[in-house]
């Protein structure tokens, strides 16, 4: 098993546009296709935004085994962007429940 747990893969709230992260700094960019509640969904690849020094803007490099949408895995609570930073979901639930 990885660091992500794939087992627990659906059981993960999927990350949204401006959800937060655990350096205090936020998602940028989601898919152009695909939302919650009006809520753009984040993927593989699309952008956060951090606020420690040195980080700034860099990509989501951790998501789902088994969910994608166009074309990229999505991004779900706990996963990380490039500078280490953990996606901190504002969905009460998965897509999939």
């Amino acid at each position: 098993m990885g660091e992500d747990q794939p087992d627990a893969d659906n059981d993960r709230p999927w990350i949204v546009l401006h959800d937060k992260t655990d350096h205090g700094g936020f998602v940028i960019t989601a898919s152009e296709n695909t939302s919650i509640d009006d809520r753009r969904v984040a993927r593989i690849g699309d952008m956060v935004s951090c606020p420690r020094p040195g980080h700034g803007i860099n990509p989501i490099v951790t998501g789902s085994d088994c969910v994608t949408l166009d074309g990229r895995r999505v991004a779900r609570h706990g996963d990380r962007a490039a500078c280490g930073c953990r996606l901190l979901s504002s969905q009460i639930a998965s897509a999939s429940e």
